[in-house]
């Protein structure tokens, strides 16, 4: 370590919000520059907190206490309120890349990317230029390509995250650390091995980093020293030594059941849906998938469809969710034996009680007002036209005992929980409400390795009961894990 290296310590902190300690740091953790940390814990464990913490991103209700110190000197007293904390960090080049990354829908890639101060003028001429220039070497050497031009509005999941860990690369001054949270739950595997070797690509540039991941590989693969949280407390702390390998349940207190199922045969009976497609086009104009199918999908069988992002598996599941544009498309979906000649989400739920799963809850999951209840009721037709009524919370007080939503009230908002429980919500929901078919797109991303196995458990459960799924993702284990059948796009 070198004498001009920053460092970034913790001690004794805890934070409340109302009568809740979310964080409680009673051990000292301390982050140098050039080294990888890893974070891991169960869902709702604090993990997102203290990033949160670390880069002044914090509610603006939390009460902090403890000492936060870079390079020996204490600026808990500063962090006043969320917006002096930024400042703070950001002064001192700490950057966090977010589970849910900041994209302006009406400006373009390259804009998004040197969204915030800058010296570069992206909107003149010159520095346009320079700025295309930085942004494309920066995510050759991810091993990434975007299209500069197109607009947010149109950017799949993956897109936006590429665009946020390039937007943070480029700061100017060059960061000291570097805060990801859950880089990669969004993103092919081919592009995962290209992040890993670009984080530690990071260290030799004496770069600091701060991962935290639900996925085994991103901790093994890349971390020097990780930190074990459970309840919001630092229960042990792990050091890669001399080459030493570190085993998932040394790190995860758990051993992931990792299994491949034996295949169902398909039912005698007529497909539930059947899909073929001409040829299929992203939001961007791009033709993503052409000639495929026909497709059939049967009563009680999982059918996975595994590909990467940039392959079309998001237009794919936009298509069969009824999501995408009619000009975007020449298909043909045919449900319960009868065609849909209006491709959209009441047409398909018309013919037939369908579910859906995004990879984007927080645009087509939840409804980010409602509480926890009113998100485990959304279209459910068996609790009547209250959603207060008694039923209603014996259906709703049913689904959260499968969430372990031990220190929630239903009546919390959904806002309150961490990015995995809100992703619990959405999968408790749709797998319990009795569709014939349920289209889901990569509905593990944010679980934590646990948690995941219940949910391939709950999954195939449903799947027994007759129910059609079509999974549609990008982690090929995953897909191993679950289908009968398997299509590669």
């Amino acid at each position: 370590m070198s004498e001009t290296d920053a460092t970034l310590e913790i001690r004794g902190l805890t934070v409340k919000i109302g009568s809740r300690t979310v964080l409680l740091c009673l051990n000292t953790l301390e982050l140098k520059q050039g080294q990888i940390y890893g974070i891991v814990g169960a869902n709702g464990s604090g993990k997102t907190t203290l990033l949160n913490i670390l880069s002044g991103y914090f509610p603006s209700e939390a009460i902090i206490s403890g000492k936060l110190l870079i390079n020996g000197e204490d600026v808990r007293p500063l962090c006043t309120s969320p917006d002096y904390a930024r400042i703070v960090f950001q002064k001192h080049s700490i950057h966090l890349v977010p589970q849910e990354p900041l994209v302006i829908k009406g400006l373009t890639v390259l804009d998004n990317i040197f969204l915030g101060p800058s010296k570069y003028k992206w909107y003149t001429k010159p520095d346009k230029r320079l700025c295309e220039k930085l942004a494309t070497e920066t995510l050759a050497s991810l091993g990434w390509k975007l299209d500069l031009s197109q607009y947010g509005k149109y950017c799949t999941p993956a897109e936006r995250q590429k665009i946020a860990i390039t937007r943070v690369l480029l700061k100017e001054p060059a960061p000291k650390f570097i805060l990801f949270d859950e880089p990669t739950s969004h993103l092919g595997f081919d592009e995962i091995e290209t992040f890993h070797s670009a984080v530690k690509s990071l260290t030799a540039k004496r770069i600091g980093v701060v991962l935290v991941s639900h996925r085994p590989e991103d901790i093994i693969n890349s971390c020097d020293t990780i930190c074990v949280l459970d309840e919001g407390k630092i229960i042990s702390h792990i050091t890669r030594s001399n080459g030493k390998k570190i085993s998932l349940s040394e790190i995860f207190g758990y051993f992931p059941a990792i299994t491949c199922i034996t295949p169902n045969k398909p039912s005698n009976l007529p497909p539930l849906l059947t899909l073929s497609a001409d040829y299929v086009i992203d939001e961007s104009g791009r033709d993503v998938i052409k000639q495929f199918g026909p497709v059939n999908v049967f009563s009680g069988e999982v059918l996975g469809i595994v590909g990467q992002p940039s392959n079309g598996v998001s237009s794919l599941f936009n298509l069969l969710s009824g999501t995408l544009s009619a000009s975007k498309f020449k298909a043909s979906i045919v449900v319960n034996g009868c065609p849909i000649h209006n491709i959209n989400p009441a047409s398909i739920r018309k013919q037939i009680s369908c579910g859906f799963i995004s990879d984007n809850k927080m645009e087509h999951g939840l409804i980010l007002d409602m509480t926890i209840q009113e998100n485990l009721l959304l279209g459910r037709s068996d609790v009547g036209l209250w959603i207060w009524s008694k039923q209603a919370e014996k259906v709703a007080f049913s689904n959260s005992a499968r969430l372990h939503l031990h220190h929630y009230k239903l009546t919390d908002p959904i806002t309150c929980l961490s990015g995995g429980y809100q992703q619990r919500v959405v999968l408790a929901r749709e797998l319990t409400s009795r569709a014939r078919v349920i289209v889901m797109h990569n509905p593990s991303q944010g679980l934590d390795v646990r948690t995941r196995d219940e949910m391939y458990d709950l999954i195939r459960n449903v799947a027994k009961q007759g129910t059609a799924i079509v999974l549609i993702t990008s982690d090929s284990t995953e897909a191993k894990s679950l289908s009968d059948r398997q299509l590669v796009l």
